[in-house]
């Protein structure tokens, strides 16, 4: 389930006890969903890097060089 739909499906505010335990359980659910999403953008990149690695430097290169063009 994507963030955005999961942060859709909070209860509407009825008793502060329900809400502090439901908004809770949904922040739980959230940070979970965010760090499986880390997790696989961080192997997806890391795949990258060794199947083109030619291509990873040339990115990283003209990034470093888009920094320093700012710096001025």
């Amino acid at each position: 389930m994507a963030l955005t739909t999961h942060l859709k499906t909070l209860p509407a505010i009825s008793h502060p006890d329900f809400v502090n335990k439901e908004i809770l359980s949904h922040v739980h659910s959230a940070t979970q969903i965010n760090g499986q999403v880390q997790a696989h953008t961080l192997h997806d990149v890391q795949n990258l890097i060794q199947e083109e690695p030619a291509e990873v430097l040339t990115v990283l290169r003209s990034w470093l060089c888009q920094e320093d063009e700012n710096d001025f």
